[in-house]
């Protein structure tokens, strides 16, 4: 009993609950780590890979008729498209996930026929105009209907295609040849402007972590002309960004005067990647603050036991020359210092759980009580303990009688 004492005194040394705030830290970095991974596989709706972006703006004066804009439009896509190696070329007021050339301008919209609502009460919209060619660009599929063409020119009926969240907002009903009406909300004066639909794209998301699918309008370019507009480029192998020069030649050659001003160019990975920018920043901190807390956790656990053993040196040789067997002692070291880790690392799982809702609003695509990352806590919490424990147990395991008796 008083050995049993002996060795009891020698962990009270231990940190009160060693391992509490580690598996906390690890729990919170594995949400946001599986977060991170999750907003970088979502479904984007089109395919980002290999597209340059450049902002394009002609400087009105240059074309003072919109006949002359969208002239200059139709030639510089012209030549764009016999550059060597461009597959496709388009024009967009807005990025996927790179916000828009028309601000953050609210739009509401009511659909032409329906029971009117008041305007207070009208859902809300998203606006982008296109050529032709965006939704083959991007690779966005039109899921039903179909995408703008030659016919829709400046003198035909306006028409528009709208995204997957407005057509489910139909209750079933199909959108195409229905007419839709959108205005800037909180503008009285201002007419709305309506449109055919005549085709449904798939949907895209305005950042990868959204909650709920916005609904969003196309309209095309040569109805809703633009003086400073975003060029898009896919190449037909090989990295976009290699293609700037090239573009950048073919739009000197269509601007003979340089009045054209030529930014922002980018691509849509590098848009895409500076989407996710929260996520990784958020994820590589806590993880570095959690693989800290486990060093120190190791480190602090290997030396207070190592001390432990240090301090008991004849109380193992005494068991030793009883009979005491090296699994004996093993168990008697790894046993009581176990119990001590678990107990904080049960604590800290606990933690855990109350941290996983806590940080609720940063998770996506993964729940705050998820098992998978709880059970990979467990494991490197486990792992962690025993790389710790292994080696003053095996010193205590060979240490020979005859000398801990001699040692005062």
């Amino acid at each position: 009993m008083a050995d049993s004492a002996v060795y009891s005194e020698g962990f009270t040394e231990f940190p009160p609950r060693p391992g509490t705030l580690t598996a906390a830290l690890l729990f919170g970095a594995g949400l946001l780590l599986r977060t991170l991974i999750a907003v970088g596989s979502y479904d984007r709706g089109y395919r980002a890979e290999s597209v340059l972006s450049m902002m394009v703006d002609p400087l009105g004066s240059s074309y003072p008729t919109p006949e002359k804009l969208l002239q200059f439009y139709d030639q510089v896509e012209t030549e764009v498209r016999g550059v060597p190696g461009v597959q496709d070329v388009a024009w967009s007021s807005a990025l996927p996930l790179g916000g828009s050339l028309y601000g953050d301008f609210a739009l509401i919209y009511e659909v032409v026929g329906d029971p009117p609502v008041p305007e207070a009460q009208r859902p809300s919209t998203s606006l982008q105009v296109v050529s032709p060619s965006y939704f083959s660009t991007l690779e966005l599929p039109i899921v039903t209907g179909r995408a703008f063409d030659r016919r829709d020119t400046r003198t035909s009926p306006p028409v528009c295609i709208v995204n997957e969240a407005f057509a489910r907002s139909l209750g079933g009903r199909s959108p195409i040849g229905m007419r839709v009406s959108f205005k800037v909300a909180g503008s009285p004066q201002d007419q709305p402007n309506e449109g055919e639909i005549v085709g449904v794209a798939k949907q895209v998301k305005a950042r990868p972590d959204e909650p709920k699918d916005y609904v969003q309008i196309y309209v095309p370019l040569t109805q809703e002309l633009s003086d400073d507009i975003l060029m898009l480029v896919r190449p037909k192998s090989g990295r976009a960004e290699a293609l700037t020069p090239a573009v950048r030649a073919a739009i000197s050659r269509i601007d003979r005067e340089q009045l054209v001003s030529i930014r922002d160019v980018t691509t849509l990975e590098d848009v895409d990647w500076a989407a996710t920018g929260r996520h990784r920043f958020r994820a590589v901190m806590v993880g570095a603050f959690a693989t800290l807390a486990l060093v120190l956790a190791m480190v602090g656990v290997f030396g207070i036991l190592a001390y432990s053993v240090q301090q008991r040196v004849r109380d193992f040789g005494v068991r030793r020359a009883l009979g005491a067997t090296t699994s004996d002692v093993l168990r008697l070291v790894i046993g009581d210092a176990a119990r001590v880790v678990v107990a904080g690392a049960a604590i800290g799982l606990v933690l855990s759980a109350l941290l996983g809702r806590l940080i609720t609003t940063m998770l996506f695509g993964v729940r705050p009580l998820d098992f998978v990352t709880f059970a990979l806590v467990t494991v490197v919490l486990g792992v962690t303990a025993a790389l710790a424990i292994a080696g003053p147990a095996w010193r205590a395991a060979r240490i020979d009688p005859a000398v801990a008796l001699r040692a005062r």
